[in-house]
């Protein structure tokens, strides 16, 4: 079984806010205005390529990719691909602990076809 196969719901900004709603008891219009806050905040430090860590939840971090020569798997055809810079990830510990111990779907990697 592949992890591919699995429904995954999709959390929404707005479904953060009426989260926040529901859990600090602030109006949803000021919910909505502190979630817009904070990702603006991530995003505006990220192009200025400073690192975000947020405790117990993990680090983005920007990483520059430079120019190289790619190829379409269909029609074998090269391409150039550009130079950018792309935006990764590290998930905490306590987050990748919290995710394994509470997830409904775990995969046993041994009965993965690969």
């Amino acid at each position: 079984m592949s992890s591919r196969n699995i429904k995954q719901d999709t959390i929404t900004r707005d479904a953060i806010a009426k989260s926040m709603k529901l859990e600090t008891g602030l109006s949803i219009k000021d919910s909505t205005v502190i979630v817009d806050q904070i990702f603006s905040i991530i995003s505006q430090q990220l192009s200025e390529n400073n690192i975000v860590k947020i405790r117990h939840f993990g680090t983005f971090k920007t990483r520059y990719k430079p120019a190289r020569l790619g190829r379409n798997p269909k029609t074998l055809a090269t391409a150039m691909i550009a130079a950018r810079t792309v935006v990764t990830f590290k998930v905490s510990p306590n987050l990748k602990n919290k995710i394994n111990l509470y997830s409904k779907y775990t995969i046993n990697p041994r009965n993965v076809n690969r």
